[in-house]
């Protein structure tokens, strides 16, 4: 929990914490491991949810991965 009260205490001060596909899948699991990241939760933006609005042609794009390069 060391590691974690440090996270804790690095990005509590931040205005902002963004992610992608943040609050769904990492948050559950940093406030479950370390209860005071819960207090944080008005701070997330994930960029999962803004994807859409930013990209209106291709809302729903499948993320690139090394082992699977887009031949387009």
């Amino acid at each position: 929990t060391t590691s974690l009260s440090e996270l804790f205490s690095f990005i509590s001060p931040c205005e902002y914490i963004i992610g992608h596909n943040i609050e769904l899948h990492d948050w559950p699991f940093l406030v479950q491991a370390y209860p005071k990241f819960a207090s944080l939760i008005d701070k997330i933006i994930d960029s999962l949810v803004l994807n859409p609005l930013a990209f209106l042609a291709n809302p729903y794009h499948k993320l690139v991965k090394e082992y699977k390069l887009q031949k387009e």
